[in-house]
């Protein structure tokens, strides 16, 4: 006989956005801190208090249209503190110094709203959007379109151990890329 399921229990209420939350992530450090994106044209970094609550730690501020989706990059030797990044309805991926509510720099390339992020071990970034592509960037440049889906990425990774970029898409379609081709649908 199969265990009853876990039953869980509401633990924390974050409120502080003024329009529906588009994204949440988790940052690794400090510990229990969480990101969120928001049609508010914000994003947020919520920091847990000892009794499990939050509260905002810092609003990120700047986007000209909703930001869609957030991700945090691990401290490096040029960004010792790390890196928020977030993608944008109006087509720009900008990135933040985590006290800092502020863009430090932008980068662009997409035509429409970027819908993913994600950001690999050695800070490579590849980003999915509405218009249809995903994109890899390194050095805050834009190095690779990948290009063949017929409706909007949503969802983006990379699988550094066998370098692998992944792409999901509105058309159905799961894509798995090697050095910018489509190796498997």
């Amino acid at each position: 006989m199969a265990e009853p399921a876990p039953v869980y229990k509401l633990r924390s209420m974050l409120q502080g956005h003024s329009m529906d939350v588009k994204h949440v992530s988790v940052v690794q450090e400090p510990s229990g801190a969480l990101l969120t994106a928001s049609r508010d044209k914000t994003a947020r970094m919520w920091y847990q208090h000892e009794d499990n609550s939050h509260s905002v730690r810092k609003i990120y501020k700047g986007h000209t249209k909703y930001v869609s989706c957030s991700v945090y990059q691990e401290p490096s030797e040029e960004f010792p503190s790390g890196l928020i990044y977030t993608g944008c309805q109006d087509g720009k991926i900008r990135a933040f110094l985590p006290d800092i509510e502020d863009p430090l720099f932008q980068m662009d390339g997409h035509a429409e709203n970027v819908t993913s992020l994600f950001v690999g071990k050695f800070g490579t970034i590849i980003s999915g959007s509405w218009d249809c592509t995903a994109k890899v960037w390194v050095n805050r440049k834009c190095t690779m379109t990948l290009t063949g889906h017929s409706f909007a990425v949503w969802a983006v990774a990379i699988l550094p151990e066998v370098g692998i970029m992944v792409t999901a898409s509105a058309d159905k379609l799961i894509k798995l890329w090697k050095a910018g081709v489509s190796t498997h649908t």
